[in-house]
Parts: structure tokens; C-alpha cells; sequence
């Protein structure tokens, strides 16, 4: 049978059987026909637990929990859900909830490191290339726990959703500086050696030294908490080339309009020492904000 024409053909069987406990053959072979069409396949639910909407296109397997709370499943073409070697690949999964609530699969009361392992184990997912995982509630400690299994190609954990952007390329971390800040020792050795970025938000109070554990090639440093100190301390380890691994920095700037104005990144570096050390810089700017590029040339 032609997998072009029929487009949920491409699942793999463990993920159809699961869809068949709550969606008939002649529904799943109709709904088969039509192309990139989205439709509520089930409700899962009794009077003692919230109802959940299941959600099924080619490409998506959504549980959306009540209360605001969803689960997103992307999976489909040959593209997105994908053998590496004799693994399958998840490319995006995201986790999140309001306060005080829990995410599960079938079980609405069930904690986000169940649903995890759920993912592990129902579907024998060992990549996930996008995880988001975003609540101020969820406990980091067991979230890292449970997912230090997997190889995460790109990795959010927040205090808030992240614009979309963040998550584009692949090898990327976000992470809120309060969470690294409180569980440095999990993060930092999650972080170690395995993304290419670090996005850092928030107002954690997170060190130099902490930042630099992660050993990334990227720093994003958006709102943070470091000081212009350290800040300055960063940039001259790096034109002294102490620090090697990093290549590029970028920063949201709030408060120091005057200082680019006067050709100064910060107090004591200006753009001309920065280009003599062999580094570029690239500006741009948002209400309110002057944000600014630097990197190694």
C-alpha cells in the first residue's frame, strides 16, 4: 500500500496499536486518507479524573489535559519519526503545566517523570531531539533523573515558555539561572560536553564559574542576573584566549544604551580592543532593548 497516500502507514506499530485502543480500524483507515488533517480521535476521562482530549494528525499525537495542561507527541513521516541505527527518534516532545497540576498519559495524576518514562518505554524512544520542559513546580532533580537515559539533542527547562525561537537549531540548552543555580550540580552534569548553546534567563544569581562548567560554544545571555563584572571578567578570559572553547556571545542589554553609544561593550572594553583581538560584532534592537553579537572572527 502506498505510505504517500496514506500517510499513517509511516507509524510504527507499537504507536498504532495504542491509537487502536481508542480509535476503531475503519475510523483510522478513513481518517488515513485525508492529508495533514487534524481531528479529536478519543476522550479519556471518568467523573473521578479529568477528561483528555486526544488529538491525531500524520504528524502530531496530542493529549491535551485539562486545566491547561498538554502533551504533545510530534511524530509521522519518514522525516520526524526516524530510525538511527536501530533506535527510533522523537523530534519534539513537550511537557507543560499550570502550578500546582501534574501531567500524565492515561492518568491524569500521574508526574511528569512517569509520562517520561512512558515515552521510553511504550514507544523504545532513546532520541528526542526537542525536550521542553516548563513549570516552576516540576522537580528538576527527577526530571533530570529520568531523562539522563536519553540523548537529548536540545534541551529547555524554564520558569516560563520560551519563544519558539530558542529551540530552531539542534545541541541547544535554555535553562532558567534560579534552576541551575538550585540544582547546579544535576544540571551542570547533564550540560557537560553535550550542547553546543547555552540560554541563560532569568534572575538566579548563577557565577562565572558555573557558566563556564558547561564548557558551550554559544553563551546567550538574556536577562541575566551576572554583573557587568562579570561580565567584563568573561570577555577579557576569552580575548586572552584562557577560555577556548567558546566562540560567539550574545547579550540583551537593558541598561547600558550609554555605553554602546560610546563605543564601549562595557566599562574597559571597548569595539576597537575587541577588534584588534580578532573579534566581531553584530547589533541589533528591540523595544527598549539594545542587544549585541560578539564573536570569534
Amino acid at each position: 500500500m502506498d505510505r504517500k497516500r496514506f500517510p499513517l502507514l509511516r507509524l510504527p506499530i507499537v504507536v498504532l496499536t495504542e491509537v487502536l485502543q481508542i480509535m476503531t480500524c475503519v475510523e483510522l483507515f478513513s481518517f488515513s486518507l485525508c492529508f495533514k488533517k487534524t481531528k479529536i480521535i478519543g476522550k479519556i476521562g471518568s467523573k473521578q479524573s479529568p477528561t483528555v482530549d486526544v488529538i491525531f494528525d500524520w504528524r502530531d499525537f496530542h493529549f491535551r489535559l485539562g486545566n491547561g495542561i498538554s502533551i504533545t507527541m510530534r511524530f509521522g513521516s519518514y522525516n520526524v519519526l526516524k530510525k538511527r541505527g536501530n533506535n527510533l527518534v522523537s523530534e519534539f516532545v513537550t511537557i507543560s503545566g499550570n502550578d500546582g497540576e501534574s501531567i500524565g498519559l492515561f492518568t491524569p495524576n500521574t508526574k511528569p517523570i512517569q509520562w517520561i518514562n512512558h515515552l521510553k518505554n511504550l514507544f523504545g524512544i532513546q532520541t528526542i531531539i526537542h525536550l521542553n520542559i516548563s513549570n516552576e513546580l516540576f522537580n528538576p532533580d527527577s526530571i533530570l533523573n529520568a531523562i539522563s537515559g536519553l540523548k537529548i539533542e536540545a534541551l529547555a527547562i524554564t520558569q516560563r515558555s520560551p519563544k519558539p525561537a530558542f529551540m530552531e537549531g539542534i545541541s541547544e540548552v535554555l535553562i532558567a539561572e534560579q534552576l541551575m543555580k538550585q540544582y547546579s550540580k544535576n544540571v551542570t552534569a547533564l550540560l557537560g560536553g553535550r550542547f553546543l548553546s547555552l540560554f541563560l534567563l532569568g534572575r538566579g544569581q548563577v557565577t562565572m564559574d558555573e557558566i563556564l562548567i558547561c564548557n558551550c560554544e554559544h553563551l546567550h545571555l538574556l536577562e541575566t542576573s551576572l554583573t557587568d563584572k562579570d561580565i567584563n571578567r568573561l570577555l577579557k578570559l576569552w580575548m586572552r584566549n584562557v577560555i577556548t572553547d567558546l566562540r560567539s556571545i550574545y547579550l540583551t542589554n537593558t541598561t547600558r544604551e550609554d555605553a554602546f553609544d560610546q563605543g564601549m561593550i562595557l566599562d574597559g572594553i571597548s569595539y576597537d580592543q575587541l577588534c584588534k583581538a580578532k573579534f566581531g560584532l553584530a547589533f541589533s534592537h528591540s523595544p527598549g532593548k539594545q542587544h549585541v553579537h560578539i564573536y570569534k572572527t
